[in-house]
């Protein structure tokens, strides 16, 4: 089963009817977002229409469930020799550096919580 487009994909899902072929081309179409256009696997299955929960499942059973892009965000304001390193489920990691535990939370909340 070789899907062409996104849509035909998105399309396949809503029927609920999981085959492994749709399983193997929903995978492989993660990857390659992830690869392309630096989405989270998250993002990717959130786009197609489905539970990230599910997608995450079937790449796990793919063997290719540590296979997530992550992207590393420099933090100022929070300054000090030593660090801290904080990971959501998403696959998104922040590392900075760890100053008073205010400061932290500050800069951590203007840069994943921004608004608008």
């Amino acid at each position: 089963m070789k899907l062409k487009t996104e849509a035909e994909l998105k399309k396949a899902l809503q029927t609920g009817k999981f085959n492994s072929g749709l399983r193997e081309a929903t995978v492989k179409f993660s990857h390659e977002a992830a690869a392309t256009r630096g989405e989270t696997m998250t993002e990717t299955a959130l786009r197609l229409g489905m539970k990230p929960n599910t997608l995450h499942r079937w790449r796990q059973r793919a063997g290719k469930g540590e296979a997530v892009a992550v992207n590393f965000i420099e933090v100022e304001g929070a300054g000090s020799t030593q660090g801290l390193e904080v990971v959501w489920p998403s696959g998104h990691l922040v590392r900075m550096g760890a100053g008073d535990l205010k400061s932290v939370f500050a800069a951590l909340e203007a840069v994943c919580c921004r608004r608008g």
